[in-house]
């Protein structure tokens, strides 16, 4: 009778271990109920956060709009405060995911079923739909996982021994002595019966601030910049192929300059589409007075002026942006004659031209970063060609530049760059035109140390 009573706890016990690991087996897959997120864009965020978690089997998420149905059935409201374990309890979920959409960032918060915060990331608003979807399962892979299950630790059960069924032998008296009584051998000790540990419950984590706290995030695409600074600006002017040797090429030597730039990108106050990349930019520069020597020796005052204003297209990324730009600009320096003095002999150069340029960005740090910028530059407007000295003149030019931004302290930046243009001449000079050449290089290089806003 013991022996079966032994097997039967046995049984009962191998059983109740097989239900518990099968409870925890169901456990293995957890459920995320998505909140609907607050801010500009949240819709579209709430679908790039599904589908960041739907491809991967390990997680089973549950959609915003499903989520925002229960919690309108159970009369839930957006504002209570233990709405995440509130929905946790109505969905029967694991975790919780919640999002905040602001001005410059995209802060997405997970929590246990029981309201705690277990992990949180952000994302730069521009481009934070992409992100969400291909990057959010990653960043939030261990706090997404269940509790490691507790180990089955073995109890030993403690089980009355059985009675003796040998019957008693009682001494009669005799006046030998009776041989000492055979005891029955003893029973083997009843098994060990092994009996589930008592789940343990997930450690607490400790409170972390609400995710409308401002948090640092990575470097986002400006909405508006301003930079005002100042400079110096060198030109150099040399013919090739003077036929007569009558044409004197000139310097001008470091002027002094004033500049300033914008740059402004209505669309990135609303949304975080493609409107919010597309903006318009623009630079001027003034050259102050400055004296030009030609080759002679002869000193001219000159004045200068330039300007560009252009549309521009960003691709921000993660630590970079590119960009793109087309628009139109002015490159010009007109020179004083002294009175009693012979006139220069180069005329006012003036440039219209439609400039196609690439720009890059990349951050070399929380406060550093690189930016630099190329193209080519289609010359509508030739100033030479217009002022008789070479009637047939065709001009093109390219331009580049390399520019070191240093924050100093949000949003105030300090720049410090560098921008060159080289415009080639073919003179196309014909027997009889006045002045005879086969071409000219006129080069332009222009530093500036400026003082920015750049608001986010």
């Amino acid at each position: 009778m013991a022996r079966r009573l032994s097997a039967f706890r046995s049984l009962g016990a191998v059983a109740l271990a097989c239900g518990w690991a099968l409870s925890l087996g169901a456990q293995a897959l957890p459920r995320v109920a998505i909140l609907p997120f607050v801010g500009p864009d949240a819709a579209a965020l709430e679908r790039s956060a599904f589908r960041g978690l739907a491809g991967h089997r390990d997680v089973e998420p549950i959609g915003a709009s499903t989520v925002r149905a229960a919690l309108a059935k159970s009369h839930q409201s957006l504002k209570n405060r233990r709405l995440v374990a509130d929905t946790a309890r109505l969905l029967s979920a694991q975790r919780v995911l919640r999002g905040v959409s602001r001005a410059g960032q995209v802060v997405v918060v997970l929590y246990s079923n029981r309201g705690e915060e277990l992990d949180r990331t952000s994302f730069p608003r521009r481009s934070a739909s992409r992100l969400i979807s291909e990057s959010l399962y990653a960043r939030f892979c261990d706090a997404l996982q269940p509790a490691p299950p507790p180990p089955l630790i073995s109890r030993p059960v403690a089980v009355a021994p059985p009675t003796s069924s040998f019957p008693q032998t009682t001494a009669t008296p005799s006046a030998a002595p009776s041989p000492a009584p055979v005891s029955p051998p003893s029973p083997p000790p009843p098994p060990a019966v092994m009996t589930p540990a008592a789940p343990v419950a997930e450690a607490t984590a400790a409170p972390k601030p609400s995710p409308l706290a401002t948090a640092p995030a990575a470097r986002t695409s400006p909405v508006f910049e301003l930079a005002v600074g100042g400079g110096t600006l060198t030109r150099n002017l040399t013919y090739s192929q003077d036929l007569f040797g009558s044409l004197g090429g000139y310097t001008l030597g470091a002027g002094a300059t004033v500049s300033g730039s914008l740059g402004l990108y209505p669309g990135a106050a609303w949304t975080s589409g493609f409107l919010a990349n597309l903006g318009v930019v623009a630079t001027a520069s003034h050259t102050l007075g400055a004296g030009s020597q030609g080759s002679s020796g002869e000193n001219y005052p000159t004045l200068g002026d330039s300007w560009l204003a252009a549309l521009r297209v960003r691709v921000p990324f993660d630590g970079f942006e590119l960009g793109a730009r087309v628009g139109y600009g002015q490159q010009e320096l007109r020179f004083g004659v002294v009175p009693g003095s012979a006139a220069p002999p180069v005329p006012n150069y003036s440039y219209g031209f439609i400039p196609g340029l690439l720009d890059v960005r990349v951050d070399l740090g929380r406060t550093v970063a690189l930016a630099g910028n190329g193209g080519y530059l289609f010359v509508t407007s030739d100033g030479i060609a217009q002022s008789g000295y070479f009637p047939r003149a065709t001009v093109g030019g390219i331009q580049a530049g390399l520019t070191l931004i240093i924050a100093i302290y949000r949003p105030v930046e300090l720049r410090l760059g560098a921008d060159y243009q080289r415009f080639f001449l073919a003179m196309n000079s014909k027997p009889g035109d006045a002045n005879v050449a086969g071409g000219a290089v006129d080069q332009y290089l222009e530093s500036t140390l400026a003082l920015a806003i750049s608001i986010r």
